[in-house]
């Protein structure tokens, strides 16, 4: 398989546009780790994954899986870096490491089944 690294980026930026102002905002705002604030930025950040994930499926209609994966994993490492910036900029605790290991593999899960729910798209638009 042949890596279409302008689909990959397309989905990446799809997914950014909603995820680093998110994840920005939410560094900034949320004090405690545990709060239901938390639970509603992390759920927009995974729901841009997931759009990521479904727009690069949507470029590689051959190979829509591996694409939306690599884009929304490379959309988690963009934003997540942007946020790790802004939290040691003001000085909050980070997390785990094993957070963002988990949280990787979740966005490039939710990046599959972006692409997937493109695929099914495709596949009604072409019968």
């Amino acid at each position: 398989m042949t890596v279409d690294w302008r689909a990959v980026g397309t989905g990446a930026v799809a997914a950014l546009v909603f995820a680093i102002p998110t994840g920005v905002i939410s560094a900034i705002v949320v004090d405690d780790d545990t709060g239901a604030a938390l639970f509603v930025f992390y759920a927009v950040i995974l729901a841009s994954m997931l759009f990521g994930g479904f727009v690069a499926g949507s470029k590689r209609p051959d190979t829509p899986l591996s694409h939306g994966a690599l884009a929304a994993a490379t959309a988690y490492v963009v934003a997540q870096s942007v946020t790790l910036v802004v939290k040691v900029a003001s000085g909050s605790a980070l997390s785990s490491p094993v957070v963002y290991v988990f949280n990787l593999l979740l966005a490039a899960c939710l990046g599959v089944a972006g692409a997937l729910v493109a695929d099914r798209r495709n596949a009604r638009v072409q019968s």
